[in-house]
């Protein structure tokens, strides 16, 4: 389980493709895919009922795994806060 506390989405794919892509590169397009569906899963949130980060950490794993797969075999496999 690891608590984010980037200041931006961008930071946040960054940040995740650091931890669980060490070393890879990713272009431009799988940057803003990634940014994109942070910012969708954020602006999901209720004001009323706040956000469940275990579905939050979720829905980024599973994006990040269906869009990874293709190129890079190493499913992620973890608990993330976005912030």
């Amino acid at each position: 389980t690891g608590r984010l506390n980037p200041v931006n989405n961008l930071m946040i794919a960054e940040y995740l493709f650091d931890k669980f892509y060490k070393g890879k590169i990713f272009s431009k397009e799988e940057t803003d895919k990634v940014v994109r569906k942070i910012e969708e899963i954020k602006n999901g949130r209720s004001i009323i009922a706040g956000h469940d980060v275990d579905k939050e950490s979720e829905q980024i794993v599973d994006f990040l795994n269906h869009t990874t797969k293709k190129v890079y075999k190493e499913p992620v496999q973890t608990n993330l806060y976005l912030h």
